[in-house]
């Protein structure tokens, strides 16, 4: 009991308290800041991809804004994605009850204002607790904005971050009493973790830890942690890989568009019949590469469907039988010429609707689109390939414009047609009259 009154003694438990204390201390703030500014770059980053795949998307779809950004929800656990118009009220919102109302009610006067006058932001509104990212083309658009909150992501991690250092603590008061060594030997996991927390800081998700060497809660805490960087990595593979899918499908619709301009551009000027229809099958199997590229055009009762052209070997084959398909009764051809929209036999195998055709036995799938001028039906563009599941949608949209420039070129040279005749039938009178 003396020795317990000892100011020496004192001072020395003081010391050792202190020398406890005050690593703990320094550990803990430096733990807190980068566990909060690791998690808040990393969300940062990902709120930033989220918002301009957000951003493309509403792009590509105009007009099914709110649609999109419940899907995108939906996809995306506790995020919020917003777009907010000029006039600074809610397009679409996560919380469908907020579309229409103004965002400056909702986010405040400093949040709405940045994001109104930014055309990309990355923030982190300290007043509303919130990570934020915006992203827009031009000041004329709307702001697609894509929001988190810190506290609700930051708490669980926080506390286990505090329950960790508190046992921590408790350990190393006990190892302070034992001997620095120990203390400084107990630390060493800690300093370990945050180094790995200071390059996850550092945007560096590619840094592993042997989570195998901590124990007890630190090894908890390092799973944890390996598990975010792991989900951080698997997150912006994941982005990367649907904005290079995103790409290739716009640079193919560019393709396909482009290779429909020129083929339309190049039938335009052509204004014999034979040689047009001839050419455009020629023309579409180079650029697009089907298997089989036919045109049938409608008899003049309109009950025959008859094959007027083809690039294919089976297609010359059918030419020379004079192939024709009965209206509404034959095949998909016959579906479209008697029904004027485009039908499509993804796998040949199971349409019933499908012919099955001898001279083209490697089809696989098949496309037929309505030749239509003027509100009339002139026949069909039929369209094979020797792979199954081969046309999309964005297909189907490039040859219908095809198709629509093809029934136009018939229909001009059916006109000029008619009028060479006519003007030959005139010279041929002139020429009686005059005799």
């Amino acid at each position: 009991m003396t020795q317990l009154r000892s100011p020496l003694v004192w001072r020395l438990i003081l010391w050792l308290v202190l020398l406890s204390v005050v690593p703990l201390a320094i550990v803990y703030a430096f733990m807190q800041k980068n566990v909060r500014d690791t998690y808040a770059n990393a969300q940062l980053e990902i709120l930033t991809n989220q918002v301009r795949m957000y951003s493309a998307r509403l792009e590509t779809n105009p007009g099914e804004e709110q649609r999109l950004t419940a899907a995108l929800t939906n996809i995306t656990d506790e995020s919020t994605f917003f777009l907010i118009g000029s006039n600074g009220k809610y397009i679409a919102h996560s919380d469908p009850s907020k579309v229409g109302i103004a965002a400056i009610d909702d986010l405040g006067v400093s949040l709405a204002r940045q994001l109104l006058t930014s055309s990309s932001t990355t923030l982190v509104d300290e007043t509303n607790r919130v990570l934020v990212a915006s992203y827009r083309q031009s000041f004329s658009d709307p702001v697609a904005v894509s929001m988190i909150n810190l506290d609700q992501r930051l708490a669980p991690l926080e506390g286990l971050t505090n329950t960790v250092l508190l046992q921590a603590g408790i350990g190393l008061l006990v190892v302070a009493l034992g001997g620095g060594v120990v203390l400084l030997f107990s630390l060493t996991p800690v300093f370990q973790l945050g180094e790995f927390i200071k390059q996850l800081g550092e945007k560096n998700f590619l840094a592993t830890l042997d989570t195998k060497k901590f124990k007890g809660e630190l090894g908890l805490l390092a799973k944890r942690l390996m598990g975010l960087s792991t989900s951080i990595q698997s997150m912006l593979s994941d982005l990367e890989n649907r904005d290079i899918q995103r790409t290739n499908e716009l640079e193919h619709r560019a393709v396909q568009l482009k290779a429909a301009a020129d083929v339309g551009k190049a039938i335009t000027s052509v204004r014999n019949l034979s040689e047009l229809l001839q050419q455009t099958t020629v023309l579409i199997n180079e650029r697009f590469n089907y298997y089989h590229v036919g045109i049938f055009l409608l008899d003049e009762r309109k009950e025959y469907a008859v094959l007027s052209a083809s690039n294919s070997e089976g297609g010359r084959s059918m030419l020379e039988k004079k192939h024709q398909l009965k209206v509404g009764e034959t095949g998909i051809v016959g579906y479209v010429t008697q029904n004027a929209k485009a039908r499509i036999a993804l796998d040949v195998g199971q349409d019933a609707v499908y012919f099955d055709n001898p001279d083209l036995p490697g089809t696989r799938s098949e496309l037929a689109l309505p030749l239509v001028a003027s509100g009339q039906i002139l026949g069909a563009l039929d369209v094979q390939s020797t792979q199954s599941q081969a046309f999309s949608e964005e297909d189907v949209a490039t040859l219908q414009i095809l198709a629509d420039q093809l029934a136009v070129a018939i229909q001009n040279a059916n006109l000029f047609n008619e009028n060479e005749k006519a003007l030959e039938a005139a010279r041929q009178v002139y020429g009686d009259l005059s005799r």
